[in-house]
């Protein structure tokens, strides 16, 4: 009986689960669970290191062993327990409660048939699997269905695009998760060391550099996405620069949140910064994201490729583009670095923030020039910029 339940048991797994991925949307949701799991399961290690040869998470060997009984409990319950038990109460003539082991094991066997029976039968049937939706809801969705933005106009609508775009890309989500996590773990490092001191007055500016870490691929192709739809904003009116600027209006919201729950995390673990770090590291924000928003834009036009924004890979034409953002990227941190340190060393800390507030006003000019350039340089690059974004994945 027992081997007969294993056996239904995982065939109505396989179908269930063949059947959830013949969806998109499940295929992304489960990727994006396993991502997580995956980015999760590095808080194992400093968390046991941390604790060393003590029960880590604030457990102790009562809790343990309480916990240890109730799953020996629970498990009597299952198929396993059950068999093993009816197993051992043969053995000691205890028919009826043997009986009553293999009747409760009987009834775990026909429920593992009769979920393997509700999919087999609508399988029979000939069930829908499209994702398309239905004439009738499609109609119903047009007199009262609302816009995710509550304004028009060509800036608000390729906002809304871009940002469905993200909301419905599993590795876009997981890029943008994944700093966060990685600065959690490494605020765990900080606290310990010969410059723990150091890292800790310094731990804002160094937990919003990640900030930027999950925007790169956005930033620095942010037409990558558009495949064949490229040739759409050829056609439209709206000038090629508003839709570069309702591009970077999006980055910019999604920085801010990124930059709002790393700073909310660093104050939480490590308290207020001084007054000092924490303007430069404003006065840096300030030079940084436009000087990257302005350096995206450019290779966006220069360098594109064709993004797959549902798959974690590689793509044809993606090596040249990611090389150049990430010097770009490193050259905007070393500026930082290079400005505040030596006033640092010398205890003047607050003159770095009006240089940075200089170098700021110098970056948002040359984003200014770059986006009245933009429609220029897009038509220059059309036919090339076509033939990168319309490429066969």
């Amino acid at each position: 009986i027992f081997a007969l339940f294993n056996l239904l048991l995982s065939r109505a797994i396989l179908a269930w689960v063949e059947r959830w991925m013949a969806q998109r949307r499940t295929r992304e949701i489960l990727t994006v669970v396993f991502l997580f799991v995956a980015l999760a399961a590095q808080l194992l290690n400093p968390a046991f290191h941390h604790y060393k040869r003590r029960l880590p998470f604030g457990l102790n060997q009562v809790t343990l062993t309480r916990v240890s009984d109730e799953t020996v409990e629970l498990q009597r319950a299952l198929p396993p327990g059950l068999a093993s038990a009816s197993v051992l109460q043969a053995r000691v003539n205890d028919r009826v409660a043997g009986a009553a082991s293999i009747g409760w094991l009987l009834l775990w066997m026909l429920g593992a048939g009769g979920v393997l029976v509700v999919r087999l039968r609508a399988e029979s049937q000939g069930e829908n699997l499209s994702e398309a939706p239905r004439q009738e809801s499609r109609g119903k969705e047009r007199t009262t269905g609302r816009a995710l933005l509550d304004f028009s106009g060509p800036l608000a609508a390729v906002f809304e695009k871009d940002l469905r775009y993200v909301l419905r890309s599993g590795p876009m989500m997981y890029a943008l998760a994944a700093p966060l996590v990685m600065v959690f773990l490494f605020s765990s490092a900080y606290r310990g060391g010969p410059f723990s001191s150091i890292k800790l007055e310094y731990a804002l500016p160094l937990g919003l550099m990640w900030a930027f870490v999950g925007l790169i691929r956005l930033v620095y192709n942010n037409l990558g996405g558009e495949g064949e739809g490229i040739q759409f904003y050829f056609l439209s009116p709206t000038p090629t620069h508003t839709v570069i600027l309702g591009k970077n209006a999006l980055h910019a919201a999604l920085f801010a949140i990124e930059a709002a729950l790393i700073g909310g995390m660093i104050v939480f673990r490590f308290g207020w910064p001084a007054p000092s770090v924490a303007a430069a590291t404003l006065a840096w924000i300030l030079f940084a994201l436009p000087a990257s928003l302005a350096a995206g834009n450019a290779l966006s036009i220069t360098m594109p490729y064709r993004a797959n924004l549902t798959r974690m890979r590689a793509e044809r034409g993606a090596l040249g583009n990611a090389m150049l953002s990430m010097f770009v990227q490193l050259a905007i941190l070393g500026v930082g670095a290079v400005v505040f340190l030596p006033f640092a060393v010398f205890g003047r800390q607050w003159l770095a923030t009006p240089v940075l507030l200089a170098l700021a006003a110098v970056s948002v000019a040359a984003y200014l020039r770059i986006l009245a350039n933009v429609d220029g340089m897009v038509e220059k690059r059309r036919e090339s910029l076509t033939l990168e974004l319309m490429k066969a994945r």
